[in-house]
């Protein structure tokens, strides 16, 4: 029997599934720390919807499991990864905030993936975190390189840029503000030099 239908049954989802049911299991590495890695091969796309239930009945499997999709020839168009990418965004978004801006129509995925961002600064930062960002493709079943760019026709940083040019800082009259006159310490000579009565003459 297909090893991946029994792991259906265990994880009680092979009554709400269509694609997996024809789908196999590509391997499976069983980690020191008893954690398990699936690799779920397929010919045809994954519904996302299908995946998400690997994912939250993977939760009840005895030990912790991971599930990575492999597919043989990988050509999918955008419109069927739109839930996947939406997906890896949120999950980026849980990294760093770096990733607060990104957008699904800033990705596209030909023979490359194109990631578009605002600036030259976002740019080195991505190339920095590349590794981390192909990990999350790839657990989805896309293993392609990366391209990073800055985005030319970019409204969201053109805005920006626009507030900023029209902010105007606040001017202050500092003539009309008024130093404080310094505390004048006064010293009481007179108390302070005074003796005790009965000090000067003391009888012996």
């Amino acid at each position: 029997m297909n090893k991946l239908i029994i792991l259906l049954k265990q994880l009680n989802i092979i009554e709400d599934v269509n694609v997996l049911l024809h789908a196999s299991l590509k391997k499976v590495i069983v980690h020191h720390d008893n954690h398990y890695t699936f690799y779920v091969l397929s010919k045809d796309l994954i519904p996302f919807a299908e995946y998400q239930l690997l994912l939250d009945h993977g939760l009840d499997f005895p030990y912790p499991a991971e599930f990575i999709l492999c597919y043989d020839d990988f050509n999918f168009n955008q419109n069927e990864l739109s839930l996947y990418l939406g997906y890896i965004i949120e999950k980026l978004k849980q990294i760093s905030p770096l990733f607060s801006s990104l957008k699904i129509e800033d990705i596209e995925i030909n023979q490359i993936i194109s990631i578009g961002v605002l600036n030259e600064i976002q740019l080195e930062q991505y190339q920095q975190l590349k590794s981390t960002i192909k990990k999350y493709f790839v657990e989805i079943g896309i293993e392609k390189d990366f391209n990073f760019y800055v985005k030319q026709d970019n409204d969201e940083l053109n805005h920006l840029l626009q507030e900023m040019d029209s902010y105007e800082p606040m001017k202050i009259d500092m003539s009309e503000i008024k130093k404080p006159e310094p505390v004048k310490q006064t010293v009481d000579y007179k108390n302070s030099y005074r003796k005790p009565k009965g000090d000067i003459f003391k009888t012996i």
